[in-house]
């Protein structure tokens, strides 16, 4: 398997925990800016759509 997590934005969750980790004061705005940057690409027409994805992703999955 390409990544171990099984899935790319799989592992923008451990990426999150681990800055959470060794900075706390890190927004999720920020993670995910910097995550998307690191793992695709630094064009903003991708981070524009990719990145409100991510943030809102989690109240999909807890409203689902």
């Amino acid at each position: 398997d390409r990544n171990w997590t099984g899935h790319p934005f799989d592992q923008a969750n451990w990426y999150a925990y681990g800055r959470l980790a060794w900075n706390p004061e890190f927004t999720a705005e920020e993670l995910a800016d910097e995550w998307i940057r690191m793992t695709f690409t630094n064009n903003p027409a991708f981070i524009d759509v990719v990145k409100p994805m991510m943030l809102h992703s989690r109240e999909t999955t807890v409203n689902y």
